[in-house]
């Protein structure tokens, strides 16, 4: 085929295919994050019950999904859970704004 040596404007030949991109991961880390934020609002920890998990949604477990989406192999899991953060502030606002009680 081709007997020069590789360089920028002759590449060589792949040897394997590249790899397809996954969801997986992303879904794994949204359904986590969301279930972080189902614990305070589950009927068994209502009142002041539910005050410690969310402080911990609210302000840690964004934090941590930050941090995972910043280390490369663990990138598409702290994507779905900053999902899940986003989703959860937005839910929250509308709760202490009166649109869900």
């Amino acid at each position: 085929m081709n007997d020069l040596p590789p360089t920028i404007e002759n590449p060589p030949p792949p040897t394997e295919p590249p790899r397809q991109a996954t969801k997986l991961p992303v879904a794994i880390g949204f359904v986590v994050g969301a279930a972080f934020w189902a614990i305070p609002f589950s009927s068994n920890l209502r009142n002041y019950n539910g005050v410690g998990w969310l402080f911990l949604d609210a302000f840690v477990l964004p934090v941590v999904s930050a941090i995972l989406a910043a280390i490369r192999p663990t990138r598409r899991v702290g994507l779905g859970l900053l999902l899940a953060c986003g989703l959860g502030w937005l839910v929250l606002g509308a709760m202490c704004g009166g649109l869900i009680r």
